[in-house]
């Protein structure tokens, strides 16, 4: 398996070794620039049914973790992208029926979208 985390981000989770993606509810950002993110949508049985940049498709963010329970179809997956996002292999893979489960991050900080609002950590 692997596991990816952003790093211009800081949550808490507990996550295991399966398909995830980290996400965390929008409700809960002090501050949200919807072009700086990509959004998580999750269906009543608790799966991700789709993962985009930069479009509001739902409440949650990714988080900035990606878990990966097969790292060889991961890299698999990698070559047929020019321009890389975690996001687009997601979604490829969701399309190819891989199961996604989203898991919940606690205390979480976006660094990135601070430094370039010009504020100091």
């Amino acid at each position: 398996s692997i596991y990816i985390k952003d790093a211009d981000c800081y949550f808490e989770s507990k996550e295991e070794i399966r398909n995830g993606v980290a996400i965390y509810p929008i409700e809960e950002l002090e501050m949200l620039d919807p072009r700086d993110k990509s959004y998580v949508a999750v269906d009543d049985m608790y799966y991700i049914t789709n993962i985009i940049e930069k479009s509001v498709i739902g409440h949650y963010i990714s988080a900035g973790g990606y878990a990966f329970e097969d790292c060889d179809m991961f890299c698999t997956s990698l070559r047929h992208y020019d321009r890389l996002y975690l996001s687009h292999i997601i979604y490829a893979m969701l399309l190819d029926k891989k199961t996604f489960r989203p898991f919940l991050v606690k205390n979480y900080e976006d660094w990135g979208s601070k430094r370039m609002l010009g504020l100091r950590l």
